[in-house]
């Protein structure tokens, strides 16, 4: 399908609602061009594109392990600390891999959108529960790739506090934080031949900053793709249905993409070489 309207009635909330329900049934939309707050049909050029690609799929057959969605880390026994990140971008990542003809395992966190139907899902809670659950699935499947979509928390507390803090008692507790194991780098330890796509979340970048971070991680952790974004920036932000992002290579060439967030997923997939 490839709906043409005015941009108010496209970004409808029931509108949206329906179009997922369709996705989730496997009707396959080609996203309209925005040209002066009109949702216009897309270019010819663009839907032969994705015709050609859904027939031509390089990813049919392939095994992909995708992560959406937020961890979290507990205080105590019923407070915790976590990000803003909603699992919407790797979501869209998730039904555009099924759309392909891929087989796919989603294991996701905290997450405010509904699964997608056709594949494997697996819940985590914490970083280390993420981490565990990849390394096990890798040892158990083998996949083509992994694409590492998910926020997995940078932090935990050191100590958590036993039963609920008693906040009557408490006018002031400290916590310390302690790092968690970066996911990547103990995938890449575990397999070198893996197509691994990585996702970088910075703040207040400019253009050149961004791709410098999405270079200099790339190096770090091996990737086969970095796609950044800068999650101060307007169509950026979490929980937002857009999304705008620099994907950079380990060739070295690197794209710009902005649209909505199965926009980027379609293009994510399209750079993802196999050889």
């Amino acid at each position: 399908m490839a709906p043409a309207m005015h941009a108010s009635m496209y970004n409808n909330p029931i509108l949206k609602e329906n179009i997922e329900k369709l996705k989730d049934l496997g009707v396959r939309f080609i996203e309209p061009d925005i040209i002066e707050g009109k949702a216009k049909v897309a270019s010819i050029d663009k839907t032969l594109s994705v015709i050609i690609n859904f027939f031509k799929s390089k990813l049919r057959g392939k095994k992909l392990l995708i992560t959406a969605g937020a961890t979290y880390e507990a205080i105590d026994d019923v407070r915790i600390i976590t990000n803003k990140s909603s699992g919407k971008m790797g979501i869209e990542i998730v039904k555009e891999a099924l759309l392909r003809g891929a087989e796919v395992t989603l294991i996701y966190g905290r997450i405010s959108v509904d699964l997608p139907k056709g594949c494997k899902t697996i819940k985590v809670e914490s970083t280390e529960d993420l981490l565990n659950k990849v390394k096990e699935e890798i040892l158990r499947e083998n996949y083509n790739s992994v694409i590492l979509a998910g926020a997995p928390s940078d932090f935990k507390v050191e100590n958590k506090f036993q039963g609920k803090i008693d906040s009557r008692k408490e006018d002031r507790i400290e916590i310390t934080l302690i790092r968690t194991p970066k996911i990547i780098e103990e995938i890449r330890k575990m397999n070198k031949d893996l197509k691994l796509v990585a996702f970088k979340a910075e703040y207040n970048l400019t253009d050149e900053e961004l791709i410098k971070k999405a270079r200099d991680f790339l190096k770090l952790t091996g990737a086969d793709l970095v796609v950044a974004n800068d999650v101060a920036r307007p169509l950026a932000g979490f929980e937002k249905d857009t999304n705008e992002v620099f994907i950079v290579s380990k060739e070295g060439w690197v794209n710009n993409f902005k649209g909505s967030k199965s926009f980027i997923a379609s293009k994510i997939l399209d750079l993802l070489n196999f050889h």
